[in-house]
């Protein structure tokens, strides 16, 4: 069986494409607008016949043809690097033979859930990154015994990521709550 391939997020090319397709829409209804004035359906004088008056006569070599020219080449190469960047890896890879993936939403309640039972641990919140997995734990043991807090945390947190192709850093931090 082949591996599965990476699963990538969306990058900024969504966005791109968002801009675009409303510039679309814009000049669709400009057209519709026009379409409904020169059929007599809307009172009004066509909007493209004022912007094709203000161009007419305009020469091939005016100042505004190549200031317009050079604008739309630098948007373009402005564009270029969005439409042909790598989109971000939103997984980490575990490790096994068929390409098997997590999110690292999915690492985070994975960590959690293997701290959740720690002796004195009340609460355990979880930021994870493909590279940097860190845990932050609220406990009711005193102060003095935060080393052994945090051991015990990483004897649970560990393992679920020895299992992981390329385990991300861990960090350990403690909260102590004092009982009243």
């Amino acid at each position: 069986m082949r591996a599965a391939k990476a699963p990538v997020g969306r990058g900024s090319l969504p966005l791109v494409a968002g801009l675009l397709a409303l510039g679309l829409v814009a000049l669709g209804a400009l057209a519709v607008h026009d379409a409904l004035a020169v059929s007599g359906a809307v009172d009004r004088d066509p909007v493209t016949t004022g912007v094709l008056d203000a161009l007419d006569g305009l020469a091939h070599d005016a100042p505004v043809v190549l200031g317009a020219g050079i604008a739309a080449a630098v948007l373009g190469l402005l564009l270029l690097p969005v439409a042909l960047g790598r989109r971000p890896r939103t997984s980490v890879d575990l490790d096994a033979a068929t390409g098997v993936h997590l999110r690292t939403g999915d690492l985070e309640r994975v960590v959690a859930g293997a701290v959740e039972g720690t002796d004195s641990v009340t609460d355990v919140s979880v930021r994870a990154t493909r590279r940097k997995v860190a845990v932050h734990v609220t406990s009711l043991a005193p102060r003095a015994q935060r080393d052994e807090v945090v051991r015990r945390t990483r004897e649970r947190v560990d393992p679920v990521l020895a299992a992981l192709a390329s385990p991300p850093r861990t960090s350990v931090t403690v909260r102590h709550e004092e009982l009243r």
